[in-house]
């Protein structure tokens, strides 16, 4: 057979040098792969299921997609090395669950757990078969820090905690627009708790904390 065109879709024909029949040979590979890949943008993108397919239902979108939820995830491979830092936090997701992942100084996911909520029992799955690190950086809930304890002991790693959520406590408390001169100053501490990068830079900012304390602070 040789090459005879294309179909109305798109396909590759094919044409018997001998008996002049065509026939094409769709690549359901290729389908499966771009219906992945769609899903993928789906997932991680804002758009709807009807606007993906120009519904206001989008019920074929998720007969499309409904294979793609049952691909089995491969497993992380536990390697036993010892990260600088592992980062570890739970990303908020629809119906209910919420993902606990732990990622080393490279960026890279080493661990991962679905749960319900995050509490002690979560992190502890999360944790229990990582080596303990040399930092543990996380948003200082009680339940991350109970599981440190349950899995590693006295070879817990010490804990920083991650600035973005202590910045994002104190507006919670201060609110945006702070009232009092004592707020502001302390607003603006907060905001550049998110610049430090160096130890100077840490000098400097516990500086300034020291010098809101002896303004701000009466005894």
């Amino acid at each position: 057979m040789r090459k005879n065109g294309r179909t109305a879709a798109g396909t590759q024909r094919w044409k018997c040098t001998d008996c002049a029949m065509t026939q094409s040979f769709p690549r359901r590979d290729h389908t499966e792969q771009a219906t992945f890949l769609a899903f993928i943008d789906y997932v991680l993108g804002k758009s709807t299921q009807g606007q993906l397919d120009g519904t206001t239902t989008g019920r074929s979108t998720r007969r499309r997609f409904a294979w793609c939820w049952d691909v089995p995830i491969p497993p992380l491979a536990v390697t036993g090395e010892i990260y600088d830092q592992l980062f570890i936090d739970g990303i908020y997701l629809p119906y209910k669950w919420v993902l606990l992942t732990a990622v080393n100084q490279r960026g890279e996911v080493v661990a991962r757990q679905w749960a319900a909520r995050e509490n002690a029992a979560a992190y502890t799955a999360l944790l229990k078969d990582l080596p303990p690190p040399m930092l543990i950086t996380c948003d200082g809930a009680g339940g991350a820090l109970a599981a440190l304890h349950a899995v590693w002991g006295k070879d817990a790693p010490p804990v920083q905690r991650c600035l973005i959520h202590v910045h994002r406590n104190n507006i919670r408390d201060l609110t945006n627009q702070p009232k009092t001169a004592a707020g502001q100053a302390l607003k603006a501490l907060s905001k550049r708790l998110l610049k430090i990068r160096t130890l100077d830079h840490a000098a400097a900012w516990t500086a300034l904390l020291a010098q809101f304390h002896s303004q701000y602070t009466h005894c």
